[in-house]
């Protein structure tokens, strides 16, 4: 399907902290109340309305909301430059099966949820532009994606939400701008 690598379980959980040090309002009420005291024992993938993700919680000033093309444009500069590739975990409590009929979605069967891969940055445009408007059932990754480089100065939270035009929204952190100068190092 596509070539990457799993980062270690403990370096995973390092990334993902750092990530959340950095860009997440770790005391907005959302991140508190659904987000903070997850484990990785605890999730499966999964979709509740109570349920947080670590997009809603972003500090105001890390980031721009854009259209999903935009965000795909900033990524495609980086060619074949390696970055992380993680997703929002989701706890079991919050599985209801008969709002999700189609759980699990396929790219379960690959790697779990608390999981962060190490690819080329263009595969990771190539499988979001592939999952962009499928059927659950048919995409790779599913959604609420996040991308970053190993310096963390820059990220892109790939979401579910659309904007009101029906055009998918995406978290663009500013360092993502200076993408251009990065790509030709």
């Amino acid at each position: 399907m596509f070539e990457s690598n799993i980062i270690p379980a403990e370096c995973a959980y390092r990334i993902r902290k750092r990530f959340i040090d950095l860009y997440v309002d770790t005391s907005h009420k959302n991140y508190v109340q659904w987000i903070k005291t997850m484990k990785a024992t605890d999730v499966v993938y999964g979709y509740d309305i109570r349920f947080s993700f670590l997009w809603d919680c972003l500090k105001k000033e890390s980031y721009r909301r854009e259209e999903f093309h935009k965000a795909v444009d900033i990524l495609r500069r980086l060619d074949d430059r390696q970055v992380f590739v993680m997703w929002d975990i989701r706890p079991k409590e919050h599985i209801y099966p008969d709002s999700c009929p189609t759980l699990p979605y396929p790219y379960t069967k690959y790697f779990l949820s608390d999981t962060i891969l190490k690819m080329e940055a263009n595969k990771v445009t190539e499988i979001l532009l592939h999952d962009l408007g499928r059927h659950p059932n048919e995409q790779y990754w599913g959604e609420d994606v996040y991308v970053m480089d190993e310096s963390l100065d820059w990220y892109i939270a790939f979401t579910h939400n659309e904007i009101t035009s029906g055009k998918i929204l995406c978290y663009i952190g500013l360092g993502a701008f200076e993408i251009d100068g990065k790509a030709s190092e």
